[in-house]
């Protein structure tokens, strides 16, 4: 699993009714709250975040009041959208890290929606102020995925491969609609039905070319953790004739056979033409995507 530290550094006081908001009347022997990130590991990555991460600031902790939007640098630095300063009183700021974007709620709450696109990724929450700066090493920001990444190979048997089968879409079974990040507590709570989120489709002319040889699909696919998943594939061949195979239960190496919360697996299907198929599961290093609001590092 893939962590991301940001450190934050400042100096400098402010008038009692700073609340991060941008003073542009400011001395100049004052200085802005400073960030740096770095990917533990995966070293030489250029961005891990190419968009943004965001902060919940507060006066309490676990109550926040504003979000500040921050951007990472290709050398890891990382500029938050405004300046802030710490409040002049030396009163504490409490920071907690999120991505992706999202309105927080009265309840300290953001809610997206089970795409299979999005990662969620949460810090704990820390303080600071003008004597217990945010720049020591014991008041990091390490992000932490909560969701599961799912990642595919397939396999046809001689006959499937001489038929010229080709994958079409893979569908996943068992997430609900939407999920609330509480960012009081860094739980997750998911609600309304059960969803098919659908991880694979491929226009007619880039179906997936399959062989006895494993052949791994590009596609990630995320998912809510710690729930009965099951898997439909249907595949094509060159008459257009299709083939579906249904409902196959992922059974993970975990506690209850279910998938942990920051994981990547890798699903492994061979696929039979006589209906039949084998499915296994196995721990693999978590998928960047394209983008940091995508499948995030």
């Amino acid at each position: 699993m893939m962590l991301l530290y940001l450190l934050g550094g400042a100096a400098g006081c402010s008038d009692d009714n700073n609340s991060g908001q941008v003073d542009v009347n400011r001395p100049e022997s004052e200085k802005e709250l400073i960030l740096h990130s770095y990917a533990e590991n995966f070293s030489g990555e250029v961005s891990v975040y190419p968009d943004s991460v965001f902060f919940v600031k507060g006066n309490e902790s676990g109550k926040y009041q504003e979000v500040w939007k921050a951007y990472i640098g290709k050398n890891g630095s990382t500029t938050l959208t405004a300046p802030k300063y710490y409040p002049a009183d030396n009163s504490l700021i409490y920071l907690r890290g999120f991505v992706p974007e999202g309105r927080l709620a009265d309840r300290m709450t953001v809610t997206y929606p089970m795409d299979g696109q999005q990662d969620i990724m949460v810090t704990e929450e820390q303080h600071g102020c003008l004597t217990d700066m945010f720049w020591q090493d014991t008041k990091s920001f390490e992000f932490v995925h909560l969701l599961t990444q799912l990642r595919f190979r397939l396999r046809l048997d001689e006959k499937g491969m001489t038929d010229g089968w080709k994958l079409r879409t893979v569908v996943i079974d068992g997430v609900k609609q939407k999920v609330t990040l509480s960012l009081a507590d860094k739980s997750l709570l998911f609600s309304g039905d059960s969803n098919r989120i659908m991880a694979v489709n491929r226009p007619r002319d880039m179906f997936q070319k399959l062989d006895t040889a494993w052949t791994e699909i590009p596609e990630t696919v995320m998912v809510q953790p710690g729930v009965p998943l099951s898997l439909t594939i249907m595949l094509q061949d060159s008459l257009e004739d299709q083939r579906h195979y249904r409902q196959l239960p992922i059974v993970f190496r975990e506690e209850n056979n279910r998938s942990a919360p920051g994981t990547s697996y890798l699903l492994s299907v061979t696929i039979r033409t006589d209906g039949t198929t084998s499915l296994s599961t196995s721990v693999v290093e978590w998928k960047k995507g394209n983008n940091g609001i995508g499948v995030i590092d």
